[in-house]
Protein backbone atom coordinates (compact mmCIF):
# COMPACT_ATOMS: atom_id res chain seq x y z
CA UNK A 1 0.00 0.00 0.00
CA UNK A 2 1.40 3.29 -1.32
CA UNK A 3 -0.61 5.13 1.49
CA UNK A 4 1.50 3.85 4.39
CA UNK A 5 3.96 6.43 4.77
CA UNK A 6 1.23 9.41 4.84
CA UNK A 7 -0.06 11.34 7.45
CA UNK A 8 -0.36 14.63 9.46
CA UNK A 9 -1.21 18.09 8.35
CA UNK A 10 -1.91 20.13 4.69
CA UNK A 11 0.54 22.56 5.65
CA UNK A 12 -1.22 25.38 7.61
CA UNK A 13 1.25 28.19 7.89
CA UNK A 14 2.42 27.53 11.03
CA UNK A 15 2.78 23.65 10.91
CA UNK A 16 5.26 24.30 7.41
CA UNK A 17 6.93 27.24 8.94
CA UNK A 18 7.68 24.96 11.81
CA UNK A 19 8.73 22.74 9.66
CA UNK A 20 11.54 24.58 7.91
CA UNK A 21 12.16 26.18 10.59
CA UNK A 22 13.42 22.65 12.55
CA UNK A 23 15.35 22.18 9.29
CA UNK A 24 17.18 24.81 9.63
CA UNK A 25 17.99 24.24 12.70
CA UNK A 26 19.07 20.57 11.90
CA UNK A 27 21.47 22.43 9.41
CA UNK A 28 22.70 24.92 12.13
CA UNK A 29 23.42 22.31 14.39
CA UNK A 30 26.09 20.04 11.78
CA UNK A 31 29.22 22.27 11.53
CA UNK A 32 30.09 20.95 7.88
CA UNK A 33 27.14 22.56 6.39
CA UNK A 34 28.00 26.27 5.73
CA UNK A 35 25.00 29.00 6.12
CA UNK A 36 25.91 30.21 2.45
CA UNK A 37 24.80 26.36 1.70
CA UNK A 38 21.53 26.17 2.93
CA UNK A 39 19.99 26.87 0.02
CA UNK A 40 21.58 24.53 -2.07
CA UNK A 41 20.95 21.95 0.67
CA UNK A 42 17.44 21.64 1.67
CA UNK A 43 15.21 23.23 -1.38
CA UNK A 44 15.66 20.29 -3.59
CA UNK A 45 15.02 17.99 -0.72
CA UNK A 46 11.62 20.16 -0.40
CA UNK A 47 10.90 20.22 -4.24
CA UNK A 48 11.70 16.39 -4.01
CA UNK A 49 9.15 15.71 -1.47
CA UNK A 50 6.55 17.94 -2.84
CA UNK A 51 6.69 16.21 -6.82
CA UNK A 52 6.87 12.83 -4.25
CA UNK A 53 3.09 13.54 -2.27
CA UNK A 54 1.53 14.92 -5.66
CA UNK A 55 2.84 11.77 -7.83
CA UNK A 56 1.33 9.80 -4.84
CA UNK A 57 -1.79 11.08 -4.97
CA UNK A 58 -1.94 11.22 -8.65
CA UNK A 59 -1.21 7.51 -8.45
CA UNK A 60 -3.76 6.69 -6.70
CA UNK A 61 -6.26 8.82 -8.30
CA UNK A 62 -5.29 6.86 -11.32
CA UNK A 63 -5.56 3.22 -9.56
CA UNK A 64 -8.96 4.43 -8.68
CA UNK A 65 -10.04 5.37 -12.37
CA UNK A 66 -7.39 2.17 -14.24
CA UNK A 67 -6.81 0.15 -11.95
CA UNK A 68 -3.38 -1.18 -11.10
CA UNK A 69 -2.04 -2.26 -14.14
CA UNK A 70 -2.46 0.25 -15.83
CA UNK A 71 -1.69 3.25 -13.08
CA UNK A 72 2.07 1.78 -13.47
CA UNK A 73 2.48 3.37 -16.79
CA UNK A 74 4.79 6.31 -16.13
CA UNK A 75 3.48 8.07 -19.28
CA UNK A 76 0.72 9.10 -17.16
CA UNK A 77 2.08 11.60 -14.90
CA UNK A 78 3.38 15.10 -15.23
CA UNK A 79 6.57 14.53 -12.84
CA UNK A 80 7.49 10.89 -12.18
CA UNK A 81 8.86 9.92 -8.77
CA UNK A 82 11.26 6.67 -10.51
CA UNK A 83 10.62 3.29 -8.60
CA UNK A 84 12.85 2.71 -5.87
CA UNK A 85 13.46 6.64 -4.92
CA UNK A 86 10.21 6.89 -2.99
CA UNK A 87 10.32 9.41 0.09
CA UNK A 88 9.57 6.20 2.00
CA UNK A 89 12.77 4.75 -0.21
CA UNK A 90 14.69 7.58 1.23
CA UNK A 91 13.29 7.12 4.49
CA UNK A 92 14.56 3.95 4.40
CA UNK A 93 18.06 4.35 4.13
CA UNK A 94 20.44 4.47 7.04
CA UNK A 95 23.75 4.00 5.48
CA UNK A 96 25.10 6.83 3.08
CA UNK A 97 22.32 8.74 2.55
CA UNK A 98 24.32 11.27 0.75
CA UNK A 99 24.81 8.98 -1.89
CA UNK A 100 21.46 7.88 -1.81
CA UNK A 101 19.89 10.90 -1.94
CA UNK A 102 22.18 12.01 -5.09
CA UNK A 103 21.19 8.86 -6.83
CA UNK A 104 17.57 9.82 -6.37
CA UNK A 105 17.59 13.36 -7.36
CA UNK A 106 19.84 12.25 -10.80
CA UNK A 107 17.46 9.00 -12.00
CA UNK A 108 14.36 11.72 -10.55
CA UNK A 109 16.25 14.43 -13.41
CA UNK A 110 16.89 11.57 -15.92
CA UNK A 111 12.76 10.21 -15.71
CA UNK A 112 11.50 13.77 -16.17
CA UNK A 113 14.32 15.42 -18.66
CA UNK A 114 11.78 16.93 -20.43
CA UNK A 115 10.87 18.97 -17.98
CA UNK A 116 14.29 20.50 -17.54
CA UNK A 117 14.72 20.08 -13.84
CA UNK A 118 18.23 20.50 -12.71
CA UNK A 119 19.10 20.53 -9.19
CA UNK A 120 22.64 20.55 -9.31
CA UNK A 121 23.14 19.45 -6.25
CA UNK A 122 25.58 16.68 -4.92
CA UNK A 123 25.01 15.57 -1.44
CA UNK A 124 28.62 13.82 -1.13
CA UNK A 125 30.26 17.13 -1.42
CA UNK A 126 28.98 18.65 1.65
CA UNK A 127 30.72 16.11 4.16
CA UNK A 128 27.35 16.63 6.08
CA UNK A 129 26.72 13.67 8.83
CA UNK A 130 24.64 11.12 7.66
CA UNK A 131 21.97 11.66 10.41
CA UNK A 132 21.58 15.41 9.48
CA UNK A 133 20.26 13.80 6.23
CA UNK A 134 18.46 11.41 7.93
CA UNK A 135 16.56 14.08 9.94
CA UNK A 136 15.97 16.62 7.68
CA UNK A 137 13.78 13.78 5.66
CA UNK A 138 12.54 12.74 8.82
CA UNK A 139 11.22 16.20 9.64
CA UNK A 140 9.91 16.56 6.06
CA UNK A 141 8.02 13.76 5.80
CA UNK A 142 5.83 15.05 8.97
CA UNK A 143 4.10 17.09 5.81
CA UNK A 144 2.37 16.29 2.86
CA UNK A 145 3.62 18.54 0.35
CA UNK A 146 1.70 17.60 -2.88
CA UNK A 147 0.02 20.09 -4.76
CA UNK A 148 -3.29 18.42 -4.74
CA UNK A 149 -3.69 18.95 -1.31
CA UNK A 150 -0.90 21.96 0.49
CA UNK A 151 -2.50 24.79 1.24
CA UNK A 152 -0.75 26.88 -1.46
CA UNK A 153 -0.69 30.61 0.67
CA UNK A 154 0.31 28.91 3.43
CA UNK A 155 2.99 27.04 1.28
CA UNK A 156 4.07 30.46 -0.06
CA UNK A 157 4.23 32.17 3.56
CA UNK A 158 6.37 29.37 4.57
CA UNK A 159 8.71 29.72 1.64
CA UNK A 160 9.20 32.92 1.65
CA UNK A 161 10.00 32.36 5.35
CA UNK A 162 12.80 30.38 4.23
CA UNK A 163 13.97 32.57 1.67
CA UNK A 164 14.17 35.75 4.35
CA UNK A 165 16.22 33.18 6.83
CA UNK A 166 18.34 32.11 3.83
CA UNK A 167 19.43 36.03 3.01
CA UNK A 168 20.43 36.41 6.77
CA UNK A 169 22.48 33.71 7.33
CA UNK A 170 23.93 34.86 4.13
CA UNK A 171 24.54 38.36 4.77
Amino acid sequence: NMDSGRYLTDGGSNSLSEVFENCLDLMEDDAEIDKTEYREFLLPLVFYKCANDTYLDEYEEMVEELGEDLADNPDLYWMQVPEGYLWEDLMATNKRVDETLTDALETFEEANNDLGISFGVDYLSFDAEDTTLKSLLQTLDTVDLSMETVDHDAATEAYMMLVRRFAEEED
